[in-house]
């Protein structure tokens, strides 16, 4: 069942830089390819694609894989120009398709071909990984039960819980950084521009280092402005400053020259890739340790890059701006989420950037950079606190080397799901989910658990992004069909709460009020199958009471939009059988 029927066009998701980048392209292609020879091979997928919408049973389906992948085979001994080709006629029959799409398409295919890769079907994964895993039904006023959860919880994630300090312990300049005496437990950085000059201040503060894992910095006010003043403290204080980014993201034409104004600012940079043995996979962490090696250390992580798109900094529109200016300027201030820690976790986010860097110093690029010598290690557990915390780390090329499942990231949520006993709140970017994701959803929802989700709607959705907003409103329907099927007593309902205007970036999910996590992490198997990951886990009654007050603040009425019905006209679509057949391959990588 491995050759999926997005052999017919892609069979996994690379990152958008991908998209705009040819450089996979088969230096060896035949010749100029012949238009008939290309239409007639776009013929013969179109074909493909309506035997496999007709077919009744799993065995007719994986015979038009099977027949799918062969096709896709013999096009590309023929050259790589002419499976471009093929692609391009394909793709740009589909609605709402552009020139970016083919790209990302065609370099989806030479992804698989030149990996040689397949991957575990998601419903084996669940057969193989839960199956101790059933609904625990944790009791969260015995401690004995809670023990026994975070256990399973450090086993699955491969981590060990900390305790988890209150607010009150990040200081900036002596002074507690939430300056508003709000009382909260958690530092939590909610968007804009204030939660941006809290990270910027605690930055020019650091007095030892700074490390920096992040997707992207852009060549815009915040990067620039970023880049500057890191600049500056490598100057002024030689501060131990690290910058790690996504390797071909950091290419890119936004990106590029930003991040190497770091570099030639004396900062040690690396751009993380796995090219040329494997292509695709990307670094989609987004944490920075300040000070790791003294007791005052900060770690900060969640779903903010360096840009303007998370810290809203670039300047407010004229009073004339139009309608269309406006809307593009609210898309434009995305909402996101950010996190602080103190205390031993610093050192437990240190020990996994230490990791990631000298695998790309010693293993991947040993000419290109220096392997970090003081790796802090991970610190003892403290598992008698009530408030406890954990960062889980996950690195695709290494656990899975494209032979197996091991996401430490996506284990432990289906064990949180799965042992939901009242309320499941997730906010997540890109909702997409996988057959034992949707099904441990639904069988939550037959036990009482009330099920509440938070995601783009295609009022909120970044243009870059549109292509994913099908994928996210089938993941949507998942949740929301179980409404109309009656099923007994004590089945719950499910809503889902539909973003508008601002472009939601946020990824985070509380269970019960009681466990869960922020952080770079998508509901979306790409961050499972592609993408390096980190979250920051937490268990216990405050952190998860105040990201469950987070969740009601962001899913209220002004904005986003309530949806319980399958059928709401907020959930249409422009319909297509190619793109009913295409995008779950591609996106979903179902």
């Amino acid at each position: 069942m491995q050759r999926l029927l997005i052999s017919i066009v892609a069979f996994s998701f690379l990152s958008f830089s991908a998209c705009k980048n040819r450089e996979n392209i088969n230096s060896q292609d035949k010749g100029i390819t012949d238009i008939a020879e290309v239409s007639k091979y776009a013929f013969e997928i179109n074909s493909l694609v309506k035997t496999y919408l007709k077919a009744t049973t799993e065995e007719e389906k994986i015979f038009v894989r099977e027949k799918a992948w062969n096709l896709i085979l013999s096009i590309e001994a023929k050259g790589s120009t002419l499976l471009h080709k093929v692609v391009e006629k394909v793709v740009t029959a589909v609605p709402r398709a552009n020139a970016e799409t083919v790209e990302l398409v065609y370099n989806t295919i030479r992804v698989q071909i030149d990996n040689n890769s397949r991957f575990t079907p998601w419903d084996d994964i669940d057969k193989n990984q839960f199956v101790s895993m059933k609904a625990s039904k944790i009791d969260f006023s015995d401690q004995n039960s809670i023990d026994a959860f975070a256990n399973e919880l450090e086993t699955l994630g491969r981590t060990t819980f900390l305790k988890l300090e209150p607010a009150s312990n990040l200081k900036i300049n002596g002074l507690p950084a939430d300056s508003n005496g709000s009382g909260k437990f958690l530092s939590l950085f909610i968007d804009g521009k204030p939660s941006w000059l809290k990270r910027h201040d605690l930055m020019m503060n650091a007095k030892k280092s700074i490390w920096i894992s992040s997707w992207a910095f852009y060549d815009d006010d915040t990067g620039i402005i970023s880049v500057e003043k890191l600049v500056e403290l490598k100057r002024t204080k030689n501060l131990d400053i690290k910058v790690m980014v996504d390797g071909p993201v950091s290419e890119g034409k936004w990106h590029n020259a930003i991040t190497q104004k770091l570099a030639d600012g004396g900062i040690e940079v690396v751009r993380w890739s796995r090219r040329p043995k494997l292509l695709g996979f990307g670094m989609h962490r987004k944490i920075m340790t300040i000070d790791h090696e003294t007791s005052d250390g900060v770690a900060i992580f969640g779903g903010k890059n360096f840009g303007d798109n998370y810290s809203s900094l670039k300047p407010a529109l004229n009073a004339g701006a139009t309608a269309d200016e406006i809307k593009a300027d609210t898309l434009s201030r995305w909402r996101d989420t950010d996190m602080a820690v103190t205390g031993a976790p610093v050192q437990q986010a240190a020990h996994y950037f230490s990791v990631a860097w000298n695998q790309y110093c010693t293993e991947i690029n040993p000419k290109s950079c220096k392997s970090i010598t003081n790796d802090p290690g991970l610190p003892a557990g403290a598992s008698n606190s009530p408030e406890l915390f954990a960062f889980i780390d996950h690195d695709p090329t290494n656990y899975l080397q494209l032979k197996s499942f091991s996401d430490p990231i996506y284990l432990a949520t289906m064990k949180m799901i799965k042992s939901a006993r009242s309320e499941i709140l997730l906010s997540n970017a890109y909702f997409i989910l996988t057959s034992p994701m949707k099904n441990a959803l639904v069988e939550a929802m037959k036990r009482g658990v009330k099920v509440k989700v938070h995601t783009n709607s295609d009022s909120s959705m970044d243009v870059a992004d549109k292509p994913l907003l099908r994928s996210i409103y089938r993941g949507v329907l998942d949740v929301l069909k179980p409404n109309k099927e009656n099923f007994p007593a004590p089945y719950a309902t499910s809503t889902v709460y539909l973003q508008k205007d601002r472009t939601l970036h946020s990824k985070y999910i509380v269970i019960d009020r009681k466990v869960g996590w922020i952080g770079s992490y998508n509901i979306h198997p790409r961050s499972s199958r592609y993408e390096s990951e980190m979250v920051g886990m937490f268990l216990g009654e405050k952190a998860g009471a105040e990201v469950a007050e987070m969740f009601n603040d962001d899913t209220t009425l002004s904005k986003a939009d309530a949806v319980s019905d399958p059928n709401s006209s907020m959930l249409k679509l422009p319909e297509s059988q190619l793109l009913d057949v295409i995008e779950p391959m591609i996106f979903e990588q179902l």
